[in-house]
């Protein structure tokens, strides 16, 4: 049959129209923000990103965009003619994608390409945070850099608590007079979420301090308002401003303590503080900008102070970035194959195919006298045996699409806890792949799409591998009932913890354990809702060989040092759970390791002894405030810092110890490195930092121990503050840093 030309051209015009491909790109503008307004992408931390479509054409737009990085992040968006949308984006921190550009597409409803923009960005290598002011300018607010080193003063709107996940870039969040702003119920709860993981809320007072605690919730007010009211420049001498201020009457809010009151001129608190969680919020009666606050020298002062008796913690390393991370998930994920297709069973099939086609083969075909046969014997075994290995990997991989999960829970409060999962989907044949997880946020890995919906966040695969995990990596927040509730006595002189634990939390333990300094104590399986009293003996590390073993009994090989995803806390609970906290449809099967820690007060351990020789490796600090810029999580627990810089650490101590008693002794194991430097401690009584030792030199040599004089001028809440100071570069273990006693005692 002849078909004439007409007819063709019509036929290839009617199919480039409806084939995807590439669409006019002039009518269609995309600009893009990036977290708050600098170009830097956070390594350790969530990002936001905000694009704008601006379509100039004549007609609506019903299309896609997405963002590549790493996997795909894809929404809808709708777009009248001659108008413009926004979609905001939540990405990954940067080390679960580098090595890859970011680059953003806006696609028709037909998949056809209508415009491609790439990201320009720079990593952010440095441990950077915000302080973030809600609702008013920052003016006025600039000394508060000078606080908190290495923080960068922003304002941020409501939109900036939308996503949880992307709230932990913020160091400290200072609301002044935030009219006329409101938050909504999501944006209050993930405020309060943000408090109670270790965020640091500061509300100021004056003629707008009934506005700032009306945004907030109202479980995190350190005071009820009784009004407005005012009082002289002798009622705040009590703050110890160094710039003399007029005699005049200052505006305060009136409010009855719901906290710890700082401060107080009278019966009128100025300053109360109300801990929540792990976090804080602090209360000011005064404006935070305005007289006497407004003047630079009384400023610097109020806050330096202010995060002197309240150090904000700095920004934990991702285990996303970890090699432990990594290696636990691929134990877990390669368990159930290793048992399927074993070194030993690979080893056995080989040997049996080796005999058959080798000896045997030969004699059967003698005794046959067909020895020319062997030109087809010997190539049909080998088919049989490479297709009956095939069915045999098959059979032991199985058919199910399999979920599996290794999460790091911190427990932050007794109602709230903070996940972070390396995921993978086991898939048994190429067919696409789409699960919907609950989760806050939500990465994907190579050849995975992540799409919003209204039920979840979708993660797909189109056309994955065969038999392959496909990756995927997970941040949630978890509601408790209750969190672990430990009581412990020291008994030194038999080197045993008597531990008594009760599970609020409604998850099941399989296995969990206390540190104490550097040591650890086994507690045992521990049921949802179940109290658990032991007295353990003093272990050297936690066997995660073992625990692996309920895996798979292959785990024999590699090294997992858990320590590195733990905080550097002098006493911790450890778990172990299998339940899998990250919620997922569309598996048939989930294998998870849970594994749960809650950083535990000194408060709740006592000692059997009155005499207090606490020796070393066992008060360890925290790292609560450093600039320059920090890499840490190395593997081997160690922590490497590039100046001009500093780094603030903390160390709590035991209650009831009398600090009049015994000598206390700050010791370092050798730093590494070159430059200059020197060790300082912050003097409460004096209210300055004193200066320890000081280095010039390539570091190195002997271990420092440096007397601490006069202690009882150097603590505060039951805390001693050190910083180091320094140029060049230097590094230290984190179990290299501790306080140890001679001769002490406990008060009774």
């Amino acid at each position: 049959m002849k078909i004439k030309m007409p007819a063709v051209l019509a036929l290839a015009i009617l199919l480039l129209a409806w084939a995807p491909g590439v669409a006019r790109a002039e009518g269609y503008e995309l600009n893009y923000k990036l977290n708050l307004g600098n170009s830097l992408f956070h390594m350790r931390t969530w990002n936001r990103l905000e694009v704008t479509v601006i379509n100039k054409d004549s007609e609506d737009l019903q299309g896609t965009l997405t963002v590549s990085l790493g996997g795909h992040y894809s929404q809808e968006v709708f777009v009248e003619a001659g108008a413009s949308a926004v979609a905001v984006f939540h990405l990954p921190p940067s080390q679960n994608w580098r090595g890859n550009s970011p680059v953003i597409v806006l696609s028709d409803s037909r998949g056809r390409e209508l415009k491609r923009i790439g990201i320009a960005s720079s990593d952010d290598y440095q441990n950077t945070k915000y302080i973030g002011v809600l609702g008013s300018s920052t003016q006025g607010l600039g000394e508060l850099v000078n606080a908190l080193p290495n923080s960068f003063l922003v304002r941020i709107g409501p939109e900036h608590l939308d996503h949880l996940p992307f709230a932990v870039n913020f160091r400290a969040i200072v609301v002044n007079d935030p009219e006329p702003i409101m938050l909504n119920a999501r944006q209050k709860e993930n405020l309060r979420c943000w408090v109670e993981q270790g965020g640091v809320l500061v509300l100021g007072g004056g003629s707008g301090g009934q506005r700032a605690l009306d945004l907030i919730p109202e479980e995190l007010a350190p005071v009820r308002a009784r009004g407005i009211g005012a009082v002289g420049a002798r009622d705040l001498e009590v703050l110890e401003l160094p710039v003399p201020i007029p005699p005049q009457n200052y505006t305060v809010v009136l409010g009855e303590s719901l906290g710890v009151v700082l401060h107080h001129s009278g019966d009128i608190p100025l300053l109360v503080q109300n801990a929540v969680g792990k976090g804080v919020v602090l209360w000011s009666a005064l404006d935070l900008t305005a007289p006497p606050l407004d003047d630079m020298g009384n400023s610097i002062a109020f806050w330096r102070k202010l995060f002197l008796f309240l150090p904000v913690a700095t920004q934990p390393v991702v285990p996303g970035e970890s090699w432990a991370f990594r290696s636990i998930f691929n134990a877990i994920a390669q368990g159930e194959a290793t048992e399927a297709i074993s070194p030993g069973k690979l080893l056995l099939v080989l040997l049996v195919y080796i005999l058959l086609a080798g000896p045997i083969n030969w004699v059967i075909l003698r005794k046959l006298d067909r020895r020319e046969w062997a030109w087809v014997t010997i190539p049909l075994l080998a088919v049989l045996f490479v297709a009956g290995t095939f069915a045999a990997g098959r059979i032991g991989m199985g058919s199910e699409r399999v979920v599996y999960q290794f999460n790091v829970i911190e427990v932050c409060s007794e109602n709230l806890a903070y996940a972070e999962s390396s995921a993978g989907v086991f898939t048994p044949n190429r067919k696409p792949v789409t699960l919907v997880a609950q989760a806050d946020a939500l990465a994907a890995g190579d050849g995975g799409t992540v799409t919003w919906t209204g039920d979840g966040t979708r993660i797909s695969f189109a056309r994955p591998p065969l038999w392959s995990v496909q990756r995927f990596y997970a941040t949630d927040y978890l509601s408790l009932p209750g969190n672990f509730a430990v009581q412990a006595v020291h008994k030194g002189d038999k080197v045993t913890l008597a531990v008594q634990v009760v599970n609020n939390t409604g998850y099941a333990m399989f296995d969990s354990y206390i540190r104490l300094g550097e040591h650890w104590y086994r507690v045992g399986p521990l049921g949802a809702g179940e109290s658990r009293q032991v007295d353990a003996s003093s272990l050297y590390q936690v066997d995660l060989h073992e625990l692996l073993r309920r895996y798979s009994a292959s785990q024999f090989y590699g090294w997992y040092d858990i320590y590195e995803l733990l905080p550097n806390a002098s006493f911790l609970f450890l778990g172990f759970g299998d339940g899998g906290v990250i919620a997922t449809e569309g598996a048939d099967k989930v294998v998870a390791l849970d594994m749960w820690f809650q950083r535990l007060d000194l408060d709740n351990i006592a000692f059997d002894q009155q005499t207090a020789d606490i020796p070393r490796r066992f008060l360890f600090p925290e790292i609560v405030a450093e600039s320059g810029n920090m890499i840490s999580g190395r593997g081997d627990g160690s922590y490497e810092f590039i100046g001009p810089g500093a780094v603030e650490l903390v160390f709590a101590f035991p209650p009831n110890l009398d600090f009049t008693q015994g000598d206390f002794y700050l010791n370092m194991d050798p730093l590494w490195g070159h430059g200059s430097g020197s060790l300082q401690v912050y003097n409460y009584a004096r209210d300055e930092w004193e200066i320890l030792t000081e280095w010039d030199v390539l570091l190195g040599g002997a271990v420092h121990s440096i007397l601490l004089e006069h202690v009882e001028e150097l603590i505060y809440d039951n805390r001693l503050r050190v910083r180091i100071e320094f140029e060049g570069n230097f590094g230290f273990h984190r179990t290299g840093m501790d306080v140890s006693v001679k001769g002490g005692r406990f008060n009774d």
